[in-house]
């Protein structure tokens, strides 16, 4: 092999494993700063999805890699802390995390009796399910303290899920990285048809941080069995990512300015790379703001989802059912490039600078994926939060997004 061509795959990989150990060192650097503070195919085996059934929660495929991240993962990934959030998030003013937790068993066994005597009502039985970010997991305690938080709030809820993926907290983390993300929607749909099922859900109201928001938007679009009437993405990347983690708040310095560059220079070079595009989940939702055919065609996730490549009616149907879309970009946020892809915004085609903004966007324009019908009928939301990524106050959420969810 070329001594050209082995120094630019030796790049390549460097650059990925800098995107990847950036990512993961924010994860866990930040983890406790964290405030509240063909159509066919797309389908994903629609019948067994009609069924519900999840024969088995391990990717389809058998390849060594599959091998690979079904093993024993928890002496090779790290943790975060216990507390993901910090108490803010979910805890009144100087209550302690034992006193909420007793707070909510109270309120857990308050709620399994008003069932049991029909005080909530039988005609629509509402679910809340959530979906993590990048690095978590739905195990942690600072994911699920925030989903209980929600459900005393909302006092409606039948059951709450939160989505895992593998057999571990490890694995979830693991996942969220290294399955394809298509692997991950074919699994998670029959995975919340069987909750439905199981609790006699008649519809969800569904809250994704982070990648989450995106994943879970693919469900309502993909998961024929699933329904879902309200979706809060909290710092989602609806149009992708173009750039690294904090990139634009070292801009002051020349020499960090150039670093950024250069090391987003490979990742551009190497996000398409087929190989990559399998493996890292990150890859799947790159977006290259200045080559449009080769985003679309080598990007083998974000663009068929936002309906870029042909257009899939049914998603734009399933996505106009939604009773209330809410998205949530933080005023603040370094670690999605750009922000406002949390609003379904995106740099103008050849810019790393301008903004095109939404109802000025294509996917708005043409419709093609029913967010001006949304948008016409009071339907999208668009919040923003002062803050860095996922860092928002608890009672700004209740302000601004529990009155969505009520109404």
């Amino acid at each position: 092999m070329p001594q050209v061509i082995q120094s630019r795959i030796i790049l390549l990989i460097a650059a990925f494993l800098y995107f990847f150990l950036c990512n993961q060192y924010h994860v866990l650097a930040n983890a406790a700063q964290i405030t509240v503070l063909s159509d066919n195919e797309e389908e994903l085996n629609s019948n067994v999805l009609a069924e519900g059934k999840m024969e088995d929660s391990a990717p389809v495929s058998s390849s060594w890699w599959d091998k690979l991240v079904r093993a024993d993962l928890k002496d090779s990934v790290p943790l975060d802390p216990p507390t993901e959030l910090l108490p803010q998030t979910y805890l009144a003013k100087n209550e302690k995390i034992e006193q909420f937790q007793e707070k909510y068993e109270e309120f857990a066994k308050n709620r399994e009796e008003k069932m049991k005597k029909g005080v909530m009502g039988n005609d629509t039985r509402v679910g809340l399910v959530l979906w993590h970010g990048m690095g978590d997991s739905g195990l942690a305690s600072g994911i699920q303290n925030f989903a209980h938080k929600v459900e005393m709030e909302m006092d409606s809820y039948v059951t709450t899920q939160s989505v895992v993926i593998g057999d571990s907290d490890p694995s979830d983390r693991f996942y969220s990285y290294f399955l394809p993300i298509a692997d991950q929607i074919r699994i998670v749909c029959p995975m919340i048809a069987q909750w439905t099922a199981e609790h006699n859900v008649t519809e969800w109201h569904a809250i994704g941080l982070s990648q989450g928001s995106q994943f879970l938007r693919a469900v309502v679009q993909q998961c024929g069995s699933v329904r879902i009437s309200k979706l809060v993405s909290i710092g989602g990347q609806h149009e992708g990512i173009f750039g690294l983690p904090f990139c634009d708040a070292m801009q002051q310095s020349a020499h960090s300015n150039l670093l950024c560059r250069w090391v987003r220079s490979f990742l551009e070079m190497g996000a398409y790379v087929p190989w990559i595009q399998e493996k890292v989940v990150q890859a799947q939702y790159f977006h290259d703001a200045f080559d449009m055919e080769r985003y679309t065609s080598g990007c083998i996730w974000l663009p068929k989802i936002n309906n870029q490549v042909t257009v899939n009616q049914t998603y734009i149907q399933r996505m106009s059912s939604l009773d209330s879309f809410i998205l949530i970009k933080f005023n603040d946020d370094h670690m999605v490039t750009p922000r406002e892809s949390s609003h379904f915004e995106f740099y103008e085609l050849g810019s790393d600078q301008k903004i095109t903004p939404l109802r000025e966007s294509q996917i708005y324009q043409q419709d093609r994926l029913g967010l001006r019908v949304l948008d016409k009928t009071n339907r999208l939301h668009l919040l923003t939060s002062d803050g860095e990524h996922l860092r928002f106050q608890w009672d700004w959420f209740v302000a601004n997004v529990i009155p969505l969810l009520k109404a």
